[in-house]
């Protein structure tokens, strides 16, 4: 048996916090009867009615979706900036395994399977970056191995190459936790200017080919 708003979001309708909202509206009802509670446990088979629409799973799904910059990582767009979901034509509701910034780009990893998020979120499985940088400081690079911000011991950062190209450098990090803006913060700390920032990888998911904006399933029995 699982709280009620963890099957209404696992069936892909919405996120748990959304349930547990329209549960508080009275929107939710089971067998005739309104639900009152956030707190109510149902079978996975239970027939559950939301606003007297029969709430029908979907099939579980998995994408990867090539993010360009000045696009939030969010369901809907905010204080003028444009949303990811401005460019994904999914009417199921999808959330996000890994997140980026508005001013970076590459791998993003959707799907409506709300278990995957907390499986796949796990420090076990490495993020890979393609970071330009002004410049590359020693200093920076000794941090990598004990890196801390705001007092706060981060895990180890691995830098997987270093590049010297025109008017900038290029540098390959990999990550075994996704803090919020983590590489910029610590990049910023060490006086270096980050001029791109690009996710390559996240575990066994790879941007490779992917297109600029491209949303691609991929079969998800390859990864659980």
């Amino acid at each position: 048996m699982k709280k009620i708003a963890h099957v209404i979001s696992s069936s892909g309708f919405c996120s748990r916090r959304k349930a547990e909202q329209l549960i508080l509206d009275g929107r939710v009802y089971i067998d005739g009867e309104k639900v009152e509670t956030c707190a109510i446990r149902v079978d996975d088979n239970a027939d559950i009615y939301i606003d007297n629409k029969k709430l029908i799973k979907s099939d579980m799904r998995l994408f990867l979706f090539h993010k360009p910059v000045m696009y939030l990582a969010s369901h809907k767009s905010q204080n003028g900036y444009n949303s990811i979901f401005d460019l994904i034509n999914i009417e199921e509701y999808l959330t996000f395994i890994g997140r980026l910034d508005y001013m970076s780009e590459g791998l993003m990893v959707l799907t409506n399977v709300p278990s995957l998020v907390s499986k796949f979120s796990s420090s076990k499985y490495n993020r890979i970056y393609e970071v330009l940088v002004d410049r590359v400081m020693e200093s920076f690079i000794r941090e990598l191995e004990n890196p801390e911000l705001d007092g706060y011991k981060l895990l180890p950062i691995r830098l997987l190459g270093v590049e010297v190209l025109d008017r900038c450098y290029k540098i390959v990090l990999e990550l075994h936790e996704g803090k919020n803006r983590e590489i910029r913060r610590i990049c910023d700390k060490h006086e270096m200017t980050v001029l791109r920032l690009k996710k390559i990888q996240h575990g066994p998911f790879q941007l490779e080919n992917l297109k600029l904006g491209e949303l691609q399933e991929v079969n998800l029995q390859d990864y659980i």
